[in-house]
């Protein structure tokens, strides 16, 4: 029998699953980081004392302290002597570069071309005519469909008025794909994988991140499960695996019993034999072939957050608007 640890840390709940294969510290590090992401711990929120969460969770201070010191690394978490470590501020958005240092650049690259000022001011005049054009935006996410789907859902929540193209972590390996993702005015990513996008972009273009929230199909299909039923939950990513657990608890309170275990899990193929519902984290929708006959399969799908679309990324796009308009 798994033997669970859990505590709350405002409005997200933190498990220690000491019969995980996951490690402890990632265990802990995914679900606050994944809660920041996800709007349950919000900016500026103090987090508990490494001392106080290393005791309800029942793990070594020592634990925690590396697990905050990851978050800070990140860019999540703030930390100073004596006062703690709370959820850091949201990151703005990165300007571009001032004008005049971005028309420096033009000049020195025109004279190195042998360009005429007349000619540069041509090409200039060309590109200032040339209004109207739908204004295009990025999203980087970690799978294909779902960040196709992500985009959709916030072109949908942008009113159409902009046009999102999905892109991947893994399409940036390839230097023609990041000199692409590069002309993008504006480039999204989810809240916890900000700071990583800023490290392989640089200073521009402009990113911000993008908050999630389960769908609304996903949380009424769990909450309408019969309190009998078997249900078991398979995340792709470790550091998601717990999170996943207290995502699909707050939505089933209900149920008398449930697994959650990762898809290289050894003794998956029991699990699956095992559940009456299998609940499939993005990343793991192979698995829905391999499901018994009769088992529901609910796909555990998120949605760009309206509200943090609203206040955070309308005003910036607002702003884009009046450029291409």
């Amino acid at each position: 029998m798994a033997q669970l640890h859990s505590t709350w840390i405002g409005e997200a709940r933190i498990f220690v699953d000491r019969g995980s294969s996951v490690s402890i510290p990632l265990q802990i590090l995914g679900q606050i980081e994944y809660a920041i992401a996800y709007g349950q711990l919000h900016p500026g929120q103090r987090l508990p004392s490494v001392r106080h969460l290393a005791r309800e969770l029942h793990v070594s201070p020592v634990t925690i302290q590396h697990v905050y010191q990851e978050l800070t690394r990140r860019g999540l978490v703030r930390s100073q002597v004596g006062q703690g470590s709370w959820v850091a501020p949201l990151a703005p958005p990165r300007p571009s570069s001032d004008f005049d240092e971005l028309l420096l650049r033009v000049a020195l690259e025109a004279r190195r071309r042998n360009m005429s000022a007349n000619e540069v001011l041509a090409r200039l005049a060309s590109h200032l005519s040339h209004r109207g054009a739908p204004l295009k935006i990025a999203l980087v996410g970690i799978y294909p469909g779902a960040t196709q789907r992500y985009a959709e859902e916030l072109e949908h929540l942008l009113e159409g008025q902009v046009e999102v193209d999905a892109r991947t972590f893994q399409e940036l390996e390839r230097p023609e794909a990041l000199r692409r993702l590069r002309q993008y005015p504006l480039v999204l990513t989810f809240l916890y994988r900000l700071e990583a996008l800023r490290r392989i972009l640089g200073p521009e273009p402009r990113s911000l991140g993008l908050r999630m929230i389960p769908s609304q199909a996903t949380r009424a299909l769990l909450a309408a499960l019969a309190p009998q039923s078997r249900l078991l939950a398979v995340s792709a990513l470790p550091e998601f695996l717990n999170t996943l657990r207290s995502g699909v608890s707050a939505f089933t309170p209900h149920l008398r019993a449930a697994r959650f275990v990762l898809v290289n899990d050894p003794e998956l193929t029991s699990h699956l034999r095992w559940a009456q519902v299998v609940v499939l984290a993005t990343g793991t929708e192979h698995l829905a072939g391999q499901v018994p006959e009769g088992v529901q399969v609910i796909e555990y799908l998120h949605t760009p957050d309206p509200a943090y679309v609203e206040a955070e990324l309308w005003p910036v796009v607002r702003q884009l608007l009046e450029v291409v308009t």
